[in-house]
C-alpha cells in the first residue's frame, strides 16, 4: 500500500516559516541600518555621474539633501515589500495544502478500488489494447480520478475529504476548538485576486505576523492529523520521522 508523503509537505510549509523568520531579521535596527547604508550608497554611485557638478562640495551637498526624502521613500517600499512578502508566503502555503490534498485522494484512490468506478469513465477498445496488463489499465483509472480530484474548487475537495473519505472527525479539523480553514481560505482568495497596486495603497488583505503563525501552524497541523487518522481507521501509513510510531498512541482514537 502506498505511503502518505506527510513530511514532505509538511516541510515544504515549514520551510516557508522558516524563510519568514530568516527575513525578519532584515527588521532588526543594526542590521536594517546596514542594508540601507549599502542601498543607499549604490544610489548615490548610480545617480552621481550624471550630476550637473560633480566636485566634492556639490556631491555632498546633493546626497545631504537626498538623504532625508530617500530615507522615506525607501522606508515605504520596505514596509510594503515586508507586507507583500508575508501574504505571498501564505499563499504559498496554502498551495503546498492543497497540493497535499490532491496527493491524500491519489493514495486513497490507490488503495481502495471501491472509491472509483471504472465505469464513470469512458475508454476505447483501440486504447485499452494498449495496455500491456490489467495492472496498467487500473493505474490509468486511478490516475484519471485523481486528474479529476485536482481539478475541482478547493471547497469541493474539502467535501470529498470529509465525506467520501470520512476524514470528518471534529479532531482533525479543529485547533484549540475552531476550524480556521474557511478563513485561511479566504484570506489566501483575496490576496490572491488583489490587484498589487491596490494592495499597496490600502493594505488590503493584510496580515498580523500573529496571524501568519496561527495559519501555518494549522495547516501544518492538518497534514499530520489527515494522515494519522488515515492510518487509525483505514491502515494507510505515512512518511514521518523515523521511529515516530513509539510515541504516538492509537487505541484512544481507534475507540472513537
Amino acid at each position: 500500500m502506498e505511503k502518505i508523503q506527510t513530511l514532505k509537505y509538511h516541510n515544504e510549509i515549514l520551510l516557508n516559516t522558516s524563510l519568514y523568520k530568516y527575513l525578519s531579521l532584515v527588521n532588526e535596527e543594526k542590521i536594517s541600518k546596514i542594508i540601507k547604508d549599502v542601498i543607499f550608497d549604490n544610489f548615490i554611485q548610480t545617480t552621481k555621474p550624471f550630476l550637473k557638478n560633480t566636485d566634492e562640495e556639490a556631491v555632498k551637498k546633493y546626497i545631504n539633501e537626498i538623504r532625508v526624502p530617500w530615507q522615506k521613500q525607501i522606508d515605504k517600499t520596505l514596509k510594503d515589500g515586508w507586507s507583500g512578502i508575508k501574504n505571498n508566503l501564505l499563499v504559498s502555503s496554502f498551495i503546498t495544502f492543497e497540493f497535499f490534498l490532491n496527493h491524500l485522494a491519489s493514495v486513497y484512490y490507490r488503495s481502495f478500488a471501491k472509491l472509483y468506478s471504472d465505469d464513470e469513465i469512458k475508454i476505447s477498445y483501440s486504447v485499452a489494447r494498449d495496455f500491456r496488463s490489467g495492472e496498467e489499465l487500473k493505474n490509468y483509472f486511478i490516475n484519471i480520478h485523481a486528474e479529476n480530484f485536482s481539478s475541482l474548487p478547493f471547497d469541493e475537495k474539502i467535501l470529498f475529504i470529509k465525506k467520501t473519505l470520512k476524514l470528518n472527525d471534529d479532531d482533525i479539523w479543529n485547533l484549540n476548538g475552531r476550524d480556521y480553514l474557511p478563513e485561511i481560505h479566504r484570506r489566501e482568495k483575496k490576496i490572491s485576486s488583489e490587484n498589487p497596486q491596490d494592495s499597496v495603497r490600502t493594505n488590503a488583505g493584510e496580515i498580523s505576523d500573529d496571524e501568519y503563525y496561527l495559519y501555518i501552524n494549522y495547516l501544518c497541523s492538518l497534514i499530520f492529523k489527515l494522515s494519522m487518522y488515515s492510518k487509525i481507521k483505514f491502515g494507510i501509513d505515512f512518511e514521518w520521522i523515523q521511529n515516530y510510531s513509539r510515541y504516538f498512541s492509537l487505541a484512544d482514537k481507534r475507540d472513537r
